[in-house]
């Protein structure tokens, strides 16, 4: 999947008696078909409902839905489901996934792969090798302080492990994505590789999943290209 296009709330057309949709994709029928999907499974539940299960805030004075996502605090307007961040078209439709799939369910903390995701064998593990392969382009002469800066600039936490660099982006309150990275040394070329928690499976399907894996990848290019 290509992540291309902007949306903002200047793109989205909602009337009455219309479902919403992206003037920008009109051509694109089957992302708006799963746009118009998860706005309309939304709409049929409380905003204290979505938010208790998927870690965002409700305000009830305004009917708004406060999530983070990333480095960024989104506004989400109910019923409608405007959006106030000119975010990534797929990166939006993620998040609808987020809020309609979330139940609540804490994890472990283990670390899993795409590959391990519930119907993940496919799809999950073409997307661990895909992003290892990414990454050791993406890391390729890149200094360690550079990298973990780049990473710090898209919200990231750092833990210690057997890794050189280990980076805890937050994608989503309940979702957080694992980044390990080691650094280049006189006989490999620096690597990574992505994890998620084992808990992922209750909060976004293995496509959205790979979806958001896109996204920080693409993301972690962007923040290098502007150091």
């Amino acid at each position: 999947m290509e992540i291309k296009g902007k949306v903002n709330t200047d793109t989205i057309n909602v009337h009455k008696g219309e479902l919403m949709e992206y003037k920008n994709q009109t051509e694109n029928r089957a992302f708006q078909e799963m746009l118009q999907a998860a706005v309309k499974r939304l709409q049929n539940r409380s905003g204290e409902e979505i938010a208790a299960k998927s870690g965002a805030v409700f305000h009830s004075s305004r009917n708004v839905l406060e999530i983070m996502s990333f480095y960024e605090t989104i506004e989400i307007q109910l019923p409608e489901f405007y959006i106030n961040s000119d975010i990534d078209e797929w990166h939006y439709l993620t998040l609808l996934h987020y809020l309609d799939m979330a139940d609540g369910t804490e994890g472990a903390q283990k670390l899993i792969t795409f590959g391990n995701l519930k119907d993940g064998l496919i799809r999950g593990t073409k997307f661990d090798r895909t992003a290892e392969q990414k990454l050791e382009k993406l890391l390729q002469d890149k200094d360690p302080e550079k990298i973990q800066k780049a990473c710090k600039n898209l919200g990231a936490e750092f833990t210690e492990t057997k890794a050189d660099l280990c980076a805890v982006f937050p994608v989503l309150p309940r979702y957080p994505v694992t980044l390990k990275i080691w650094f280049a040394d006189e006989e490999f070329p620096a690597s990574g590789k992505i994890f998620l928690q084992d808990h992922a499976d209750h909060y976004l399907s293995v496509e959205d999943a790979v979806t958001v894996g896109e996204i920080l990848l693409q993301k972690l290019s962007e923040a290098f290209s502007s150091l």
